[in-house]
């Protein structure tokens, strides 16, 4: 059985076009790049090259839909060789009419392909189902020269390669797409390229991890449904890991390969609990960050849309709706709420009954609400005293000596009444065994550094940090610095720093 599907095996939604030979320089390599040399010469292409035109090489733009394309018909700035995805390559045919001169341009600036391809890494390394690797990042001799990404300075254009997954927006509409009046004879309707693709997405949706209650489907139609449901709760529990970490993906349903892992991290922007939130930045972005669950729920959503309207039927496509967002909202409230407990300290190890459940997700909601409570109240100035309530209500629960008296600095009476009998009630269902949990934090003093350390300011992860960061290596090449070996070991810093910020405390 193949278990490994690439962008060939859905040829109904490539556009061949024509790139020519581009000078290059690897300057980051992923973990998984096997062949340095392969890649290079296979990727080292450009639709505005100057090469001579007999030097061309035919590559593949992919179209899909979903949100967040505008009136383009796809990946407009991206290329498929039947092996590699590079992106960057240059304005292809799937530039909409239209389209805004940031999403048709087909440029890639270098800093930001590698702040992508790091924070790929990371979000592999940290994510329940991972996240698609970058493979490699080519420097070329061509420059941007538009205010670009917001870059205040000249910067090279680059090529990153990575693998070419499927997602889940090959099987939508792009209702805006307006074709370009050369390329309407030669590509399917929207409409036709979905009704085609579509009947091939049951056989490339995950295998389930576990049993479908209340699934009354046979043969194919059970085979799709237990497929999307699987899809449904990798999806929630990959948004709640980035929800309760506070980091912004702007993400869609293209950028959620079709096994779950995430990709495209251009626009990933980790926020801070001690960020002001009164700044106007901060609100869009965390308005944003809440939102984004609901983006991929309704790309799942019109994916059942779609299989009723051109492989089953109706009723199939509302059932399935049904199961798939109610899976979804499930995942993502337990998954958030296990989560936030893990960040906080606290890891669960058994959960007997409802009232344990219950118990540990009002205290989960609870540090959420003292969170936003000092957002709103205090700005950033609340940050010291946020994290003093979090330590002291985290060592009331796992510290049985202590009083039991939670009461942070600056809070209201009502809070203070919800701590204490949030503590009382978990302390009466830790006694009576409905749960059990556990922690390497033994000592007060051990849980207000780990508290200290996950819930302060994020420097090392912040965007303009790294994006500084990368531009100071790249532009050191003519003092002589290796600047491949410089990015690497960035690489590797920003890894560990994700970890100490993002992984609960371990037993």
């Amino acid at each position: 059985m193949q278990t490994q599907w690439s962008l060939s095996d859905l040829p109904e939604n490539l556009v061949p076009f024509q790139a020519r030979p581009i000078d290059t320089q690897l300057i980051w390599a992923g973990a998984t790049l096997k062949d340095e040399v392969d890649l290079s010469s296979a990727c080292s292409y450009a639709i505005d090259s100057t090469a001579p035109e007999v030097e061309s090489k035919t590559f593949f733009a992919e179209r899909y839909g979903g949100s967040g394309i505008v009136q383009n018909g796809g990946g407009a700035r991206c290329g498929f060789d039947g092996r590699y995805q590079v992106k960057g390559i240059g304005a292809n045919p799937l530039v909409g009419v239209g389209t805004d001169r940031h999403h048709s341009n087909g440029a890639l600036a270098e800093d930001y392909a590698i702040y992508e391809s790091i924070w790929g890494e990371i979000l592999a390394v940290l994510l329940p189902y991972g996240a698609v690797h970058s493979l490699a990042v080519l420097r070329t001799d061509q420059y941007i020269n538009i205010d670009f990404e917001r870059n205040s300075r000249r910067v090279r254009k680059a090529l990153l390669v990575r693998e070419p997954v499927i997602r889940p927006a090959h099987f939508e509409r792009a209702p805006y797409f307006k074709p370009q009046p050369q390329l309407i004879d030669h590509i399917h309707h929207d409409h036709e390229r979905v009704g085609i693709a579509i009947g091939k997405l049951p056989y490339m949706l995950p295998e389930p991890s576990e049993p479908c209650v209340g699934l009354n489907y046979h043969g194919l139609e059970k085979k799709c449904a237990e497929g999307l449901i699987e899809l449904a709760r990798r999806q929630a529990r990959q948004m709640a890991f980035c929800r309760t970490r506070m980091i912004m993906l702007t993400t869609s349903p293209s950028n959620v390969a079709l096994d779950g892992r995430l990709l495209d991290f251009n626009g990933v922007f980790c926020l801070s609990p001690t960020d002001d939130p009164y700044d106007f930045e901060f609100k869009v972005k965390f308005n944003s960050l809440i939102s984004e669950p609901e983006t991929l729920l309704q790309g799942l959503q019109d994916l059942c849309l779609y299989l009723g309207k051109h492989l089953f039927d109706r009723s199939f496509s509302e059932d399935l709706k049904r199961h798939v967002t109610q899976v979804f909202n499930q995942e993502l409230n337990v998954c958030c709420a296990m989560q936030q407990l893990s960040l906080a300290g606290i890891t669960v190890t058994a959960i007997k009954n409802e009232e344990g459940f219950n118990a540990l997700y009002r205290t989960a909601m609870l540090i959420a609400r003292l969170i936003s409570f000092y957002h709103a109240r205090y700005g950033r100035d609340g940050g010291e005293l946020m994290r003093q309530t979090l330590s002291a209500l985290v060592a009331d629960i796992l510290c049985p000596t202590r009083s039991g008296q939670a009461h942070g600095p600056g809070l209201d009476q009502k809070l203070h009444a919800q701590i204490s009998a949030c503590i009382a009630a978990l302390r009466t269902t830790l006694g009576s065994g409905a749960v059990s949990i556990a922690s390497p934090l033994e000592r007060t003093e051990h849980i207000e550094a780990y508290i200290d350390r996950k819930y302060g300011v994020r420097t090392e992860l912040q965007k303009r940090h790294m994006l500084q960061e990368i531009s100071s290596i790249l532009s050191t090449e003519d003092r002589g610095i290796d600047i491949r070996a410089a990015l690497h070991h960035l690489t590797t810093r920003k890894i560990a720093s994700a970890r100490a910020l993002f992984e609960g405390a371990t037993i």
